[in-house]
């Protein structure tokens, strides 16, 4: 059964948005997808697709992602300037 359209709206912005926090976060680091994959156990190419809002990430990896990027998994989820 498809999802209501304002549903599938809201999620898929809602990638978007956690997608471009990481790499926001991923470049204040100065660190390449491949050293953000290492650091989390996830693929290269998953961590690409993240960043540009193609894949849906589970909890467990918000939480490597999290730990990866030296921040509280909340501030995947939050906008503004990163503390580096």
């Amino acid at each position: 059964m498809p999802l209501n359209p304002e549903l599938e709206r809201a999620r898929h912005d809602a990638l978007v948005a956690l997608g471009g926090r990481v790499r926001e976060l991923r470049l204040a680091k100065s660190m390449t997808q491949q050293q953000l994959a290492d650091a989390t156990g996830m693929h290269r190419v998953s961590i690409n697709k993240m960043e540009h809002g193609q894949l849906d990430v589970g909890v467990s990896n918000v939480t490597a992602l999290a730990s990866a990027l030296g921040v509280d998994a909340n501030e995947l989820f939050s906008k503004g300037p990163t503390s580096a």
